[in-house]
């Protein structure tokens, strides 16, 4: 009796300074437990969590989960005694001093894996906004690439992430953009700003492609990265010889015209 009343006074000490959930048990009976687990449970006091079968409560299959991987912490869902439906962190383990009592200890994240949850969709609706974007997207790291977009692949003429990762973002440029692009690296890594760059891409299948260049600063993996976006130019290079095109016809019809006009003229006066 000296011993167990030790035991209880030892595991009360523990548990009222915990934000877990703690019960003190002994042969399948909870001896012993804190305000933490009442509230997580679903009950009002020690004296009613003693009335119930914890197995039913949790859950058969997560009871012995945690009965067969003691001190490994088991993550489950389970509805308590109120009808709230909880996400918590259980563990059971025996008691140091006295391998003939367990403590349940149970933590709950509801909160924390709905953070976590959220963070996720907005992550994955981040990364298919990016994977989808028709702009060229690069994050580039100690001069290496460490993520494109399929826009950015296709822009330098790489099919597969694999075969740029980790290589010098500039070797996919002309030689004479090599130098400009790699000095305006560096600046945005010292927290300058840099002005808008027009480059030519020079792709391993020989194709060559106008694109703009914007340079801002980022992170990747905690590190400070360079996020590249890339623009492809070649409609609006394309739009321009078209006007180009256009504008020296009208001109050369115009003259044309002139000529045609003087001579006609010259014949009168003759």
């Amino acid at each position: 009796i000296a011993a167990l009343k030790h035991n209880q006074r030892l595991y009360s000490s523990l548990a009222n300074g915990t934000i877990e959930g703690l019960a003190l048990i002994q042969g399948n009976k909870v001896v012993d437990s804190n305000a933490q687990i009442w509230s997580i449970l679903g009950v009002k006091n020690a004296d009613e969590l003693q009335t119930l079968e914890l197995d039913r409560i949790l859950g058969v299959r997560h009871w012995k989960r945690m009965n067969t991987r003691w001190n490994e912490v088991v993550d489950f869902e389970f509805k308590n005694q109120i009808g709230q439906t909880l996400v918590v962190e259980g563990k059971m383990s025996q008691l140091e001093s006295n391998p003939d009592f367990l403590v349940l200890a149970l933590l709950d994240v509801t909160e924390k894996r709905q953070i976590s949850n959220d963070l996720l969709q907005t992550k994955e609706r981040f990364r298919l906004l990016v994977e989808s974007n028709p702009i060229g997207l690069f994050l580039v790291v100690d001069g290496k690439v460490r993520y494109a977009n399929e826009s950015g692949l296709s822009l330098i003429g790489v099919e597969e992430e694999e075969d740029v990762y980790d290589q010098r973002l500039i070797d996919f440029f002309e030689d004479e953009d090599q130098a400009p692009l790699a000095e305006d690296m560096q600046r945005i890594l010292g927290g300058e700003r840099t002005a808008y760059l027009e480059v030519t891409t020079n792709t391993s299948n020989g194709l060559k492609r106008a694109v703009g260049i914007q340079m801002v600063l980022s992170f990747f993996d905690n590190r400070p990265a360079v996020q590249v976006t890339v623009n492809d130019l070649t409609t609006r290079m394309q739009l321009v010889r078209e006007q180009l095109r256009r504008t020296s016809v009208e001109e050369t019809n115009l003259l044309l015209k002139e000529e045609i006009e003087q001579h006609q003229k010259t014949q009168r006066q003759l």
